[in-house]
């Protein structure tokens, strides 16, 4: 499954059900009318955001500072865009570039459209994540953890959210190795988060977070 730069498309995130497969009554584990696609590129920008901040080392209070002026610039730009977009629109549309679909300026908006998702996605991201800071001058330091570990346990509230199933482990009888639907959940999800996880994701990996 090829991989992009942007946000998850409505068709890799139906290749994700799939991949996930149907519980034993043959329904799919996640419903085709639960909004995979938008929850993860949500996920994906507050990851993102996250791991910028951990990496950085900020102080609490630095940190809240941070997203104030990522979110004060995020959306001016989103608005700035959003202009672009509409005007992009009223001169394909004065032009006749819609007869095509592989006119040059379509193309350039696709791109606007999905520049704008993926922004607006980031700063969704950074206001939830701002907020759960509050407004005080300083906080304890939480004990760090991997993104491996983060990226398991977002992925499982939102596993949650989408089957109404807890993440649970199962056994391959033959190999003894650990499986079931929500690790290969985890491992079609991953891809999509170019963040600092060990070199090898592996069912084995996961299942090691899982028990912690």
């Amino acid at each position: 499954m090829e991989i992009n730069d942007g946000v998850v498309s409505l068709q890799q995130a139906n290749e994700i059900r799939r991949v996930v497969g149907n519980a034993r009554g043959g329904e799919p584990y996640i419903p085709a009318d639960f909004q995979l696609k938008g929850r993860l590129n949500i996920m994906r920008a507050d990851h993102l955001l996250k791991s910028a901040i951990r990496n950085a080392d900020l102080d609490p209070v630095e940190q809240r500072e941070y997203l104030d002026v990522f979110i004060e610039r995020f959306s001016k730009a989103i608005e700035v865009l959003e202009v672009i977009g509409e005007a992009s629109f009223m001169c394909m549309h004065n032009e006749g570039a819609f007869k095509t679909g592989t006119n040059q300026s379509a193309s350039s908006l696709k791109g606007v459209e999905n520049l704008f998702e993926d922004m607006s996605a980031a700063l969704k991201a950074a206001k939830r994540t701002r907020k759960s800071m509050g407004d005080g001058r300083s906080a304890p330091r939480k004990k760090r953890r991997d993104d491996l570990h983060l990226l398991v346990e977002d992925l499982g509230r939102l596993w949650f959210d989408a089957t109404g199933r807890e993440p649970c482990l199962a056994t391959n009888r033959q190999t003894g190795q650990p499986c079931g639907p929500f690790i290969r959940f985890v491992e079609a999800c991953e891809p999509y988060f170019p963040l600092k996880k060990p070199k090898s994701i592996t069912a084995n990996s996961i299942a090691g977070v899982m028990k912690k």
